[in-house]
């Protein structure tokens, strides 16, 4: 599987997180952990179009 959609598939994964296991905490916590998620989950889909444009550029990896 390529890179760029184990990057996306990990982004579907976080923000599943973020809805779902975030409310399962106390307050403070629960908000803080809904934010780190949809912070991985936007890292990981920017990384994930980085790797495909590089690919549909020829410059990618095609691991």
């Amino acid at each position: 599987m390529p890179r760029w959609a184990l990057l996306f598939l990990g982004a579907v994964i976080a923000a599943l997180l973020a809805i779902y296991l975030s409310p399962v905490f106390p307050a403070p916590l629960s908000m803080i952990l809904y934010w780190v998620f949809w912070v991985i989950a936007a890292i990981a889909v920017i990384m994930g179009l980085l790797g495909l444009l590089g690919m549909a550029r020829g410059r990618g990896s095609r691991v």
